[in-house]
């Protein structure tokens, strides 16, 4: 009986020096933290859109370029070769 007890009131103390499990947040901060969420991932995907932007005004850049050097080399070739057969009317 006595060892009954002791583990029951060792038990008692173990569980009174557990910490305590949290409390729920008031609906008012939980709404409040949500916004803030929400803000805050507009921020990002506002953020990320203009990277996004930005990268495909570059690659646009770079393909135009492209495209020109390869026109005025087309136009080169073109010339040298049409020049001996034609001298225009």
């Amino acid at each position: 009986m006595l060892r009954a007890l002791a583990v029951t009131g060792a038990l008692t103390m173990l569980a009174a020096a557990a910490p305590l499990p949290p409390q729920p947040r008031p609906a008012a901060e939980h709404a409040r933290t949500e916004h803030a969420r929400t803000e805050h991932a507009k921020a990002e995907a506002t953020i990320r859109e203009k990277r996004d932007t930005e990268k495909r005004e570059a690659e646009m850049k770079r393909n135009q370029l492209a495209s020109e050097t390869r026109d005025k080399a087309w136009d080169g070739r073109m010339k040298r070769t049409m020049s001996g057969v034609c001298r225009g009317c």
